[in-house]
């Protein structure tokens, strides 16, 4: 599971989804120090940690957390693809389309 400790970060996954990528700041750049490299994952560890393993951790993985036949349709499309942008544009990721039991819940102006 991935999240935030909200109140000194944000609720917002995408800029927590960077920070555990690049264990960086959202300013940073390759050269810019890294904060305990060792506890850098990659993209598709942190996505899981939004999707099948949070999910999970709250015991809703038989029906939610992964696009499954039987499962809710919870799933949303962004304006980016975060396994192949830049790891520093990751924050810059927004929702396009939300959906919550296959309902939308959100959708981008102009989309």
């Amino acid at each position: 599971m991935l999240s935030s400790d909200w109140g000194v970060s944000t609720f917002e996954p995408f800029p927590i989804i960077q920070s555990g990528i690049t264990r960086q700041t959202l300013d940073a750049n390759k050269t810019s120090e890294v904060n305990t490299p060792q506890h850098r994952i990659d993209v598709q560890t942190a996505i899981k940690g939004y999707t099948i393993n949070a999910a999970h951790a709250a015991w809703r993985d038989d029906t939610t957390g992964s696009i499954e036949k039987g499962k809710y349709a919870d799933l949303a499309i962004f304006d980016q693809d975060v396994f192949t942008v830049s790891p520093y544009s990751i924050h810059k990721t927004q929702a396009l389309l939300t959906l919550l039991g296959g309902n939308e819940v959100h959708r981008a102006d102009g989309f």
